[in-house]
């Protein structure tokens, strides 16, 4: 089960996930809850296609256009 609670707010990851996964310049994501001082936030790891950079501004723009804004994660990691 990757159902989580976010500020009061019950959020699946997976969904999360699957809009990103919808992207073309995505190749991978994974959405996880990190806390930081007494708040629990969410963090995506991505993978982006080679030779495709993603802004995370606009990334986050879509993101909000798709979700609702308790889901639209606050911190992003880039990974190989």
């Amino acid at each position: 089960d990757s159902q989580v609670k976010i500020r009061g707010y019950r959020v699946e990851l997976s969904s999360i996930e699957d809009v990103l996964m919808e992207l073309p310049e995505v190749q991978h994501a994974i959405v996880q809850v990190q806390d930081f001082n007494t708040e629990s936030v969410l963090v995506t790891y991505l993978v982006t296609h080679s030779g495709r950079d993603l802004n995370i501004k606009s990334l986050q723009q879509v993101l909000r256009s798709k979700l609702f804004s308790y889901q639209v994660p606050s911190h992003f990691v880039f990974m190989d």
